[in-house]
């Protein structure tokens, strides 16, 4: 989970900042190693190449209610997997981060991208991410 803290932030501030990253960070794939940097545009032979799977397939996120968390739900029970944090890892490829972001007509958007340790497949395997949170609070 990632926060961000607002210094003097109201409740406006707050809803006005999760209603951008919603709008921003709408879909998310697993992605190996290779570097990323937030702000440009990946094409779908970059996605395929260091996709998780390595196919071009992104997960459609789905949101929480709340308006000052950026939280993702899943229903487990979705016969659309593409609605569901739930990737495909492939047999020797290594993955340390997911990618947010949305198609914006020339490609894939990268909003931003969260680091984790890398998972060193050593089979085809499904992988699974619970939730994916940011939070937005106020400085006390």
């Amino acid at each position: 989970m990632a926060k961000i803290v607002l210094r003097n932030g109201t409740d406006g501030a707050r809803t006005k900042i999760i209603t951008v990253l919603k709008n921003e960070l709408q879909q998310a794939i697993l992605y190996t190693t290779a570097s990323v940097t937030a702000g440009n545009t990946l094409t779908n032979l970059q996605i395929q190449s260091n996709s998780s799977d390595g196919t071009t397939r992104k997960r459609t996120l789905q949101f929480t209610s709340s308006s000052t968390v950026f939280q993702t739900q899943n229903n487990v029970g979705q016969t659309n997997d593409n609605l569901i944090t739930l990737f495909y890892l492939r047999n020797g490829r290594n993955v340390n981060k997911i990618i947010l972001g949305k198609e914006d007509g020339t490609g894939f958007y990268v909003g931003a991208y969260i680091t984790f340790p890398t998972i060193t497949p050593t089979q085809d395997t499904a992988h699974y991410i619970r939730e994916i949170k940011i939070e937005v609070l106020d400085q006390a």
